[in-house]
Order: C-alpha cells, then sequence, then structure tokens
C-alpha cells in the first residue's frame, strides 16, 4: 500500500469475502436456521461492502494526493526528470512513471476490485433472502408434496402400462 494509507483490516475483509461465499447456498432441509442466520450474513456481508468502500474513497484520496505532490516535485525540478522543455504532456509522462504514483493506482485499482467483489456478495445475499421466501411459498402451497404425488401416480400408471405390455406379449406368443 502508498505511505500514509494503513489498512491493518484489508487481508481481514478480504477473508471475510471468502467466508461469506460460504453461506450463499440454500439449505433446503433446513429453511429455518437458513432464515434465522440470513439476517447476520446480510449484514456481515453489508458492513464488509461499506468498509470496501471506504478504503476505496480514501486510496483514491491517497491517489490524487501522491499524484499532486509528484506533479509538485517534477514542476519544481523538470531536469531530475529529464524534462528539457516543461510541457502538461512531458509531467505528466513523468509523473506516470514514478513508484509512489504506480503503487497509489494499484491500491485503488484492488480495493474498487475488492468492494465489487464485497457488492457481490452483498447482492447475492440480498437474493438468497428473496429465495428463501420463494421456497418457504413453495412449501406451504404444498407444491413438494404434489409432485411426489404426482410422481406416484406417474410411477402406478407406467407400472400398469408394462403389466398391460406383458400380458398382451404372452398372448401373442
Amino acid at each position: 500500500m502508498a505511505d500514509n494509507f494503513d489498512i491493518s483490516n484489508y487481508q481481514e475483509l478480504v477473508d471475510e469475502i471468502e467466508d461469506l461465499r460460504g453461506y450463499l447456498e440454500i439449505d433446503l432441509t433446513n429453511l429455518h436456521q437458513e432464515a434465522k442466520e440470513l439476517p447476520l450474513l446480510i449484514e456481515r456481508a453489508g458492513r464488509v461492502l461499506g468498509e470496501f468502500r471506504y478504503l476505496a474513497r480514501r486510496a483514491k484520496i491517497q491517489r490524487e494526493v501522491v499524484e499532486a505532490k509528484a506533479e509538485r516535485e517534477i514542476r519544481a525540478k523538470p531536469e531530475d526528470y529529464g524534462i528539457a522543455k516543461t510541457t502538461e504532456s512531458a509531467i505528466s509522462a513523468a509523473k506516470d512513471v514514478r513508484i509512489d504514483v504506480v503503487n497509489s493506482r494499484e491500491d485503488l485499482a484492488s480495493m474498487e476490485y475488492y468492494s465489487a467483489l464485497a457488492d457481490a456478495i452483498y447482492q447475492a445475499f440480498l437474493a438468497k433472502r428473496e429465495m428463501l421466501k420463494l421456497e418457504v411459498e413453495l412449501y406451504f402451497s404444498n407444491y413438494y408434496g404434489a409432485i411426489e404425488i404426482k410422481d406416484k401416480h406417474r410411477l402406478a400408471e407406467e407400472e400398469v402400462i408394462n403389466v398391460r405390455r406383458k400380458r398382451k406379449d404372452r398372448e401373442d406368443s
């Protein structure tokens, strides 16, 4: 990370994203537990998202400060950077290759990336909440029970058809 951009919990937040990803699947045999745990999971995902958005804003500010300082230093002593004629494009080119500027840009890109991942996890938990609602509605409407009954009737009809075929085959022989 760039100077003055200390984030001690950065890796913890990355680990938190990975941990939360493991809770996205719905256990249909345990809907009550899924529903009970979901609000805390949404809160955790929202907190991680908020942290990464904050870190991305901080990284953007830090990048702007680093670029401004670099530009000021280049303008003060252009000859140190091999600039014979001070133009905006020459200053910009010299600024773009400074390691502190490159690092601050990489920090920002990293924070934006993890912010997007955290947002995806958060949105996935909101989708999971809606899916749980639908699953519960399906259970209340006896959707799964109706399929089981239909399957039994279909199997019984197939059995009758097979018995009739065998009888007909025996009679034809």
